[in-house]
């Protein structure tokens, strides 16, 4: 009864004024002259999943015969301006929900192959924990156990043994990974020695990229138009979908396309809702990070193949050196050390808001497991939803304790201080904050929106949504963007027809998509959380 009330709540409430403050539903002026363009796929959001799902559709409708049109829009001045550049940068496979690892693995070998361009580093990835926390090693050994089982990931368990010798031996792994880090008996360590990082803004403007140029050298051309704001979605009784866009009151657009993808990570929900279209649970937590610099670092080893490492309130990855010039030699290299750092993955901030009245109760079950540390805000300009034309503010707080838990676990970054004649200083010079959409399973959804058209006539929508990412779109973008792109080219097919494109398996690609089936939140109001960082 209660969840009734409150999905009908929902849908009265967002289809009301109050759904222009995340959608604008402003009138236009007529005597504003409006253009007609047709696409056939519109892709509404110019993040790394949008980007990716760009590059994916221009390689798959390349071979039609018959000139295909993509257009990427985004009401943001730049490609990947809100948390695709905000993230940490960590590509790891390690701890996923079981759902997540085969695009996990299939993306991880896409960053890979980049390599330079988006600063791709394989320093393999480091989760700790506290050895007396009996029930985290006891998950730590169920996930690994079916990882390597089924899925062969490469996986070891450190400082963890049956005997002491292997103890001892695998106290000493540790300790080569991590030289520095204080009292290493304390702690436990589960190591994916494939897993890496690379930088989230190159690696998101490398998939843009390639998505223009891929479309240049063929049939499909990939438009990025930013500055531009979706204003309004509409379908007429051919489901031909209808859109208004926008840079200026008064400057409009009408364009049509044969299929829409809706890539707008924390703001998909309003979209879906101030179109009235279906949506899905989920909450928009705001997450600091900052960049910390080490000074006086001449005595220190400079390989940048540190480990990334997570743990419960600090988490970092060492950046790749880049020489300024070519004569610059190692050793000047070496003088100072940048990485990315963050207070850990369970520790953001929530601003309450329509959709935590909402929604919340979804997250209930796991509040002591993942969200006890999460701070609820209550601020005016929140309600009923945070603003959409600006990021949230770094929390400076966190960002000191979790460079104080840094101090505290290891001497320095990396290697040994012994022979300095000056130690090494530590300043955060920088910090930023992004938005992270959260669903009930951590999750995203990659599926058809069903519209009315499409239950009365029991048709596919031609509608995709991928968002609801829970943090882990930077590492999950090339697979998942292929995902939805195959969504998309299985709608534009007609039914039995391959229409000049490539041969897909449309059976095949819903069977892949379907633990991130839409409807899962509509079959069971809880869910569980099979991931472990």
């Amino acid at each position: 009864m209660i969840a009734t009330l409150l999905t009908r709540a929902d849908a009265a409430l967002y289809q009301s004024p109050l759904a222009g403050k995340f959608i604008s539903t402003r009138s236009f002026s007529t005597r504003v002259a409006v253009k007609t363009n047709e696409y056939d796929v519109v892709i509404v959001g110019a993040g790394v999943i949008g980007s990716s799902t760009a590059l994916h559709l221009s390689k798959k409708l390349a071979s039609k015969k018959t000139p295909t049109r993509i257009l990427v829009v985004d009401r943001r001045s730049e490609i990947a301006a809100e948390q695709s550049s905000k993230s940490w940068g960590f590509v790891r496979v390690q701890g996923r929900d079981y759902r997540e690892i085969p695009l996990m693995l299939e993306a991880r070998d896409f960053w890979k192959n980049l390599g330079a361009e988006v600063q791709w580093q394989q320093t393999g990835h480091i989760a700790l924990y506290d050895r007396a926390d009996a029930q985290k090693a006891g998950r730590v050994r169920n996930w690994a156990e079916y990882a390597i089982q089924h899925f062969g990931v490469k996986y070891e368990i450190l400082n963890e043994g049956t005997t002491r010798q292997e103890t001892q031996d695998a106290r000493d792994e540790l300790h080569k990974l991590l030289p520095t880090l204080r009292n290493p008996g304390q702690y436990g360590a589960c190591f994916t020695p494939e897993d890496g990082n690379i930088d989230p803004r190159l690696g998101t403007e490398a998939l843009a990229k390639r998505a223009q140029s891929g479309g240049a050298s063929s049939s499909c051309s990939v438009e990025f138009r930013l500055n531009t704001e979706v204003q309004g979605v509409s379908q007429d009784h051919n489901a031909r979908i209808s859109l208004k866009l926008g840079t200026t009151p008064t400057a409009t657009e009408r364009i049509t396309a044969k299929s829409l993808v809706i890539a707008t990570a924390g703001w998909a929900p309003e979209f879906l809702r101030a179109n009235k279209l279906p949506t899905y649970p989920s909450l928009r937590l705001h997450a600091s990070a900052g960049e910390l610099m080490m000074k006086n670092t001449d005595n220190l080893k400079s390989e940048t193949d540190h480990p990334t490492v997570w743990y419960h309130g600090l988490s970092f990855r060492k950046h790749k050196h880049i020489a300024s010039s070519p004569s610059q030699n190692k050793s000047a290299a070496s003088s100072s050390f940048t990485f990315t750092f963050a207070d850990g993955g369970a520790a953001e901030e929530h601003d309450f808001g329509l959709e935590s009245v909402l929604y919340g109760w979804r997250f209930l079950p796991h509040l002591k497991d993942f969200y006890s540390q999460t701070n609820l805000k209550f601020r005016p300009e929140s309600f009923p939803s945070p603003r959409i034309d600006k990021c949230p503010d770094a929390n400076e707080k966190r960002l000191e304790k979790a460079v104080a838990k840094y101090r505290n676990m290891f001497g320095v970054l990396h290697g040994s201080t012994s022979g300095a004649q000056t130690p090494p200083v530590i300043e955060m010079s920088k910090s930023w904050a992004g938005w992270i959409d959260i669903t009930p399973d951590m999750i995203p959804v990659i599926d058809y929106v069903p519209t009315k058209e499409d239950y009365r006539k029991n048709t596919t929508s031609n509608i995709v949504i991928s968002s609801g990412y829970s943090g882990h779109g930077l590492g999950l973008a090339p697979a998942a963007g292929r995902l939805t792109a195959d969504l998309v080219v299985a709608s534009l097919m007609p039914t039995g027809t391959p229409d000049e494109m490539e041969s897909l398996n449309v059976e095949k690609v819903k069977e892949e998509a379907y633990p991130f089936r839409f409807s899962r939140f509509q079959e069971q109001w809880f869910h569980s959380i099979q991931s472990l960082v």
